[in-house]
């Protein structure tokens, strides 16, 4: 079926979306539950990537969201591994990341802009822990052992 054929054919009602008028996130930590979460390939070099949606669930940002991507590339993925870990979601392999069960994980994270660029990001997420508000020490390697392939 065309893409025409499939528009042409759509049971859609002509309703529109419920408008949030969410405002942009300002940069700050925040609690939030991962609420959605999928691996796709991203950009014009179809890069393979794990988006993760974050919904805020504490203080004046509440009902807000954020969104992490974690790039699957060989040279990525043992930071990928520690990060997963970290949220209680241990991969042993690049494959184990279609296999995740992330949706309802609480985590806490730091929104903002990294050096160097100009877009806000989520900088770090960390599963939420009492006394667990700092992020990852810079330069902080994953071990060996966290992907054994």
């Amino acid at each position: 079926m065309s893409v025409l054929d499939t528009l042409n054919n759509s049971a859609w009602d002509g309703a529109c979306a419920e408008d949030t008028k969410l405002a942009p996130l300002p940069p700050g930590n925040y609690k939030g539950v991962i609420t959605d979460y999928n691996v796709k390939e991203v950009g014009d070099k179809c890069t393979p990537a794990l988006e993760v949606q974050i919904d805020i669930v504490e203080g004046p940002q509440q009902g807000n969201r954020a969104w992490k991507t974690f790039w699957l590339t060989d040279k990525a993925l043992p930071y990928v591994a520690r990060d997963l870990k970290a949220l209680g979601h241990p991969i042993a392999k690049a494959s184990d990341v279609l296999h995740l069960k992330l949706e309802g994980t609480t985590v806490k994270f730091k929104f903002g802009v990294p050096k160097g660029k100009e877009q806000p990001e989520v900088l770090w997420l960390n599963l939420a822990m009492e006394g667990q508000e700092k992020a990852p020490a810079p330069g902080t390697k994953a071990s060996e052992d966290a992907i054994p392939f």
